[in-house]
């Protein structure tokens, strides 16, 4: 018996054992996943208890924690996962690029002091500088950067991030709409209609392109363009929530209410969680006034 236990022993083949905090860190991402955050804030927890130094648990326990709209907390859970790796560490880039996401959505909360929010903006420009000096070509870190400037009023590092950000992908939205927002916002609206009509060129089955286009074209006191754009993005895909917004909203500059109310109140069933305070209330707001004022 034991020639047949060697036997096993030689041919049967390896395995890669996790360690336990390893194995409870993919158990917690697989579990909150499924929608159960409690099981898996709770296995995130034990894995920083079996080894702190295992820092995909703390970027683990961030993950919940933002997804749950815990920013502070997740912040600092990032910043735990950061101050464990080396400096060069392979995965050092990918938690500051989390941790800037989570920094600039923080800023964004209601109730959150400017100074503060500044502060935050600051800090998440830090991260991304060090993910653009590891990774010049993270055109998400570039149009994330640009963001944050454009919000700092840095518009020409924030225009600079974006005309970066639209070379190094074309096909990515975002870039072309923040460029275009950004120069209709400082005057310079035949600029910003170009970048519009570029991004369209490149992304004209993309249905945020369209949405992007509407927004622009809504600050541009043009609701009827902006209508069109959003009637693109919507037989693109019917589903964008955000569409029923901006339909709602730009009906109601034209004083059309049946359409307005319509989209309006869509917007506010179909809203998901992480819709921001300022949009609803927006859009509550505007519903409200229909009798008085449409």
């Amino acid at each position: 018996m034991h020639w047949l236990l060697a036997l096993l022993l030689v041919f049967a083949p390896t395995v890669r054992i996790m360690s336990r905090a390893a194995v409870n860190t993919e158990q917690a991402l697989r579990a909150y996943d499924r929608g159960s955050s409690e099981f898996a804030m709770r296995l995130a927890t034990e894995a920083i208890d079996l080894d702190p130094s295992h820092a995909p648990a703390h970027a683990a326990l961030a993950h919940i924690h933002a997804g749950e709209g815990r920013h502070a907390q997740a912040v600092a859970a990032y910043q735990a996962g950061l101050a464990v790796l080396g400096k060069d560490h392979a995965l050092n880039p990918t938690l500051r690029y989390d941790l800037a996401v989570v920094l600039l959505a923080h800023r964004d909360l209601d109730g959150v002091p400017f100074t503060k929010r500044t502060a935050l903006k600051d800090k998440a420009i830090a991260a991304l500088d060090e993910v653009l000096a590891r990774n010049a070509k993270h055109h998400e870190a570039r149009h994330r950067r640009g963001r944050a400037h454009d919000w700092l009023d840095h518009a020409n590092a924030a225009e600079a991030d974006y005309r970066e950000c639209i070379q190094l992908k074309p096909s990515y939205v975002p870039c072309f709409v923040s460029l275009a927002a950004l120069y209709v916002d400082y005057g310079f609206s035949a600029q910003g209609l170009a970048v519009l009509e570029a991004g369209q060129a490149h992304n004209g089955k993309d249905a945020a392109m369209w949405t992007g286009t509407g927004r622009v074209y809504s600050q541009l006191d043009r609701p009827r363009d902006a209508i069109a754009a959003y009637e693109k993005a919507r037989t693109i895909d019917p589903g964008l929530v955000q569409v029923l917004f901006g339909l709602g909203m730009a009906h109601a500059e034209l004083r059309q209410r049946k359409q307005a109310v319509e989209n309006l109140q869509a917007f506010l069933r179909r809203a998901p969680p992480d819709v921001s305070k300022l949009q609803l209330r927006t859009a509550a707001d505007t519903l409200a006034r229909m009798h008085d004022v449409i």
